[in-house]
């Protein structure tokens, strides 16, 4: 069963769908990438499962993988976003 928040999610993301039907700037090529750019959406809403932050041990395998130096800020932020999106 969906949380209230999920379906607030859901909602906005349905309503951005049939928008796109009715802009009229915007031509039928656009409007098919930006109908599949809805359609990738991560709906997550609350705390993550992966980890899962309720379980010490997810949390630690986790971030393992995430090398952070004082003096490299953006390295940093790459290696934050190669876990994330791995």
């Amino acid at each position: 069963m969906l949380s209230e928040s999920s379906w607030s999610t859901a909602d906005i993301v349905d309503a951005f769908e049939r928008s796109l039907e009715r802009i009229e700037w915007m031509d039928g090529e656009s409007a098919r990438k930006a109908q599949e750019k809805a359609e990738a959406i991560r709906k997550k809403v609350g705390f993550p499962l992966s980890p899962d932050t309720r379980d010490p041990r997810s949390l630690v395998g986790y971030y393992t993988l995430v090398k952070v130096h004082i003096d490299t800020f953006f390295e940093n932020m790459l290696s934050a976003a190669s876990v994330f999106f791995s």
